[in-house]
């Protein structure tokens, strides 16, 4: 693992450079453009030179196998795809197989002496990238709150991948919302923890941007090394931390957090899936001075509610995923299809400027999921049903 710093200067320049790139081969807003990277300075690049041209980022899992790979670059037929020279083997092959892919960018490498392009695919490399003028790129392509910003791909329960649809309104109302909650500055240093085709990773890059903070990307690697990760956040000045719980408790178990010091640590952000209590309560209690923040939202609504966790919590106590977000409305609808009463558990139905547009290329499915509210006929706006049970406790608090 290499150290290397990027500047917002050096990031401003660089991913200019990409944009002018795509503009000059072609690339036309709306287009959905393939990140297939490891976590990297390249790979952030990628997202904001994307972006820049009004495209749409489409991040791939870079350690997924070619058959995942394939069906997601089928299914959201893509025909740009940006990566790196130890993936390029990886990339034709996918572009001999592909009718769609059109045009690979390889950012980390220039053209090598023998030519690598298949018939019908141009492969630009890093040399190219420096011969572009930017001086002629002008300003970035105006996006607007309706056009797509990314699209994330999950597995459903078919384990087919779906892709969820985010905007630019509700990328941008999402970043907003926990700018102003975590009150994160230009001083801050968050962690970025998540895959980038994860959701946890549009907090990680756009707050921190919107912020003028500074992000640490961890390798991917390093997840089954907790010891390292625990000088990462001591060495870095880490001051907001976001994760799976897994994570953190990996970090409590075998970090050694009883012989460090923290001193810069401000909060620690959870989400994606339950944090046993017990487990919890032991972090909490090892760093008594950090604010402890549960955040729960399927990746087709991005955060929908957040509950600080002020004590540590008891073993057989369950925590919170919260109150609802500013700005999201929902409701609790029972078995039954009525409004659930406070202790009775239902179905979480949502609706909020950060949900997404649907799943890419799937009209069936984005109509299993959205409805109109059932419970006020004049509210015509439709409504996401997360497929969560929730309840609420005694003081209104919404129980996972």
């Amino acid at each position: 693992y290499k150290s290397e710093n990027l500047s917002y200067r050096d990031l401003d320049h660089n991913s200019s450079q990409l944009a002018c790139l795509l503009r000059d081969s072609g690339i036309m807003s709306g287009e959905r453009v393939g990140i297939y990277l490891d976590k990297s300075p390249e790979a952030i690049v990628a997202i904001f030179g994307v972006l820049k041209t009004g495209s749409c980022y489409v991040p791939l899992d870079p350690i997924a196998p070619t058959q995942r790979l394939t069906a997601i670059v089928n299914d959201c037929r893509l025909k740009w795809l940006i990566t790196s020279e130890s993936k390029l083997a990886v990339t034709l092959t996918l572009a001999a197989h592909i009718k769609s892919l059109k045009r690979v960018v390889v950012l980390d490498a220039d053209r090598p002496d023998a030519n690598v392009e298949p018939t019908g695919i141009a492969v630009f490399f890093r040399d190219d990238l420096h011969h572009v003028k930017i001086s002629e790129f002008g300003t970035p392509q105006q996006s607007n709150q309706r056009d797509l910003a990314y699209i994330l791909y999950t597995s459903g329960s078919t384990g087919l991948p779906k892709g969820v649809m985010i905007s630019h309104g509700a990328a941008c109302a999402f970043v907003d919302w926990a700018q102003k909650k975590f009150q994160i500055e230009s001083t801050d240093v968050l962690s970025a923890h998540a895959p980038l085709h994860f959701d946890l990773s549009i907090f990680d890059i756009f707050v921190a941007v919107a912020s003028g903070a500074t992000i640490c990307l961890i390798p991917t690697g390093w997840s089954t090394f907790p010891r390292t990760i625990a000088d990462f956040i001591v060495k870095n000045g880490i001051t907001t931390w976001y994760s799976v719980p897994t994570a953190l408790i990996q970090l409590l178990i075998h970090g050694g957090l009883e012989e460090r010091h923290f001193p810069d640590l401000k909060r620690i952000l959870f989400a994606g899936e339950v944090f046993p209590s017990k487990y919890l309560a032991q972090l909490m209690d090892l760093l008594p001075d950090v604010d402890f923040f549960n955040l729960y939202g399927p990746t087709e609504t991005n955060v929908i509610t957040c509950h600080h966790v002020q004590e540590p919590p008891s073993a057989d106590e369950d925590v919170p995923i919260g109150a609802l977000c500013e700005g999201v409305a929902g409701f609790v609808v029972s078995e039954a299809g009525t409004l659930a009463s406070r202790a009775e558990t239902g179905e979480l139905y949502v609706k909020g400027p950060s949900v997404m547009d649907g799943y890419w290329g799937d009209d069936q499915k984005t109509s299993e999921v959205f409805t109109e509210n059932p419970f006020d006929p004049q509210d015509k706006s439709l409504v996401y049903k997360t497929g969560d049970l929730v309840h609420r406790d005694e003081k209104g608090v919404l129980i996972y």
